[in-house]
């Protein structure tokens, strides 16, 4: 299925041909979903590899807030992306 905006922003199924329909709330969800796997999108969303190594030295020395946080993030990322 094919889709195309015009210049009024309105979002069309087909091939740019008469019998064109608006494409529907459905149809739009679905084509623009993200598609890419869970460990990918839960990847972007994680702190970084240096933050978290930051606040292990940090909590190594006593100061445990920041991997706290930083513990606490991961959790809600893994939430909001469950495995499939």
């Amino acid at each position: 299925m094919e889709y195309y905006i015009n210049q009024h922003g309105q979002i069309y199924v087909g091939n740019l041909q008469s019998g064109d329909r608006l494409a529907t709330a459905e149809e739009i969800e679905n084509h623009f979903a993200d598609k890419r796997p869970y460990t990918e999108k839960r990847r972007a969303e994680y702190p970084t590899e240096g933050d978290m190594i930051d606040a292990f030295c940090k909590a190594y020395g006593g100061d445990n807030v920041e991997l706290k946080e930083l513990l606490k993030k991961r959790l809600e990322i893994k939430n909001k992306y469950p495995k499939e």
